[in-house]
């Protein structure tokens, strides 16, 4: 027999030569590590109502299988279960599962459309990674964690509402999902570093009120971002959290920020309006470097220090208002504004060509 199976646990699959549908029998609990792997000429596998686990990699590189149904006796699935079986269109899964692991998915670049049940709590790293062909996928309400770069590179999801449970979003969640045009985001403590670097496509964002911080280049390189909404609860912009966001006109802060990070609005080239909020203390290095439609702008008091490089290469910059409170400007911080023209307190420390 061309299955191998031991105290009730499917251990491994031998190919038959012509055989291209298999019925696994009632009373097997268990499919093993690597069990179907690589059985490229099987067309369908149907799983019995007994089966409750199903090892790493059971049924990865099965590239002649368009659709696996996963019973509901299914609790748990190991990781890359599915991983690149190219053909692969869906899956229908068991409606007791809590978690899917790692790479679960990845690389299954046919994949169209996934239905995930209600109940299931957490998406591990990589899950979706590489699948190029998604479109629809629901996120259920129970859901309460997405894994790093679980869904990066699965271009072809424009819209998606993550779930007011969800408490964790890892980085690079999303990182190079160019077709993703829309979020909304639930309250979360962190939007995690890189979580939509590379979403190309991105339009508008909306983020709830509750949520406490951006995380690092969690929104860089957005080409096509032009509407985002930050909520008054964030008191943390990380680093590059909008760097290369070309599309961005204007952007309204929350008012308990205490510094602009370094890079953070760097290269956002379609910045026209900006208004600095009174409690920022710090422009940080390159926080507007190469912002060139950026005319005007008022620094609050309390600012005490702009970076290096803060404003350098902003063609178009005519008007800056300093404070009072100011003690230090960066080497080159207003190199390459040739519009502007600038009176400094003789105060105000000045690092080497500051208005150059």
């Amino acid at each position: 027999m061309a299955m191998v199976i031991e105290n009730n646990v499917l251990v491994r699959y031998t190919s038959e030569e012509g055989v291209t549908e298999v019925t696994i029998p009632e009373g097997v609990a268990a499919i093993g590590q690597d069990a179907f792997k690589g059985c490229q000429e099987l067309k369908a596998i149907h799983l019995p109502h007994t089966v409750k686990r199903i090892g790493s990699g059971a049924f990865s590189a099965c590239r002649g299988v368009e659709w696996f149904t996963l019973p509901d006796s299914v609790e748990e699935l190991g990781d890359r279960v599915f991983s690149t079986n190219f053909d692969m269109k869906g899956v229908t899964l068991s409606k007791n599962l809590k978690k899917l692991g790692v790479s679960v998915f990845e690389g299954c670049g046919g994949m169209e459309e996934v239905i995930l049940p209600e109940g299931l709590k957490e998406i591990g790293e990589r899950c979706f990674a590489g699948c190029r062909g998604l479109k629809r996928i629901n996120l259920p309400d129970s859901l309460e964690s997405i894994g790093s770069a679980a869904f990066s590179g699965s271009y072809e999801i424009e819209s998606l509402r993550l779930p007011k449970g969800i408490r964790h979003l890892a980085k690079q969640a999303f990182l190079g999902s160019s077709g993703l045009r829309s979020v909304s985001l639930p309250v979360l403590d962190t939007i995690w570093n890189s979580a939509f670097c590379g979403v190309s496509a991105l339009e508008t964002v909306s983020i709830s009120e509750g949520t406490g911080a951006i995380g690092e280049s969690a929104f860089a390189y957005c080409a096509h971002l032009s509407e985002i909404t930050i909520p008054e609860s964030v008191r943390r912009i990380e680093k590059r959290a909008f760097a290369g966001c070309s599309a961005l006109p204007s952007i309204a802060l929350p008012h308990g920020l205490r510094a602009l990070e370094d890079s953070v609005f760097y290269a956002c080239t379609g910045l026209r309006e900006f208004s600095i909020p009174e409690g920022v203390t710090v422009i940080g290095q390159d926080a507007f470097y190469g912002c060139t439609g950026l005319r005007e702008i008022t620094i609050p008091e309390g600012v005490t220090e702009i970076g290096d490089f803060a404003f350098q290469n902003c063609t178009s910059l005519e008007k800056v208002i300093l404070p009072s409170s100011l003690k230090r400007i960066g080497k080159l911080a207003f190199q390459g504004c040739g519009k502007l023209s600038l009176t400094v307190d003789p105060e105000v420390s000045l690092g080497y060509e500051a208005l150059a």
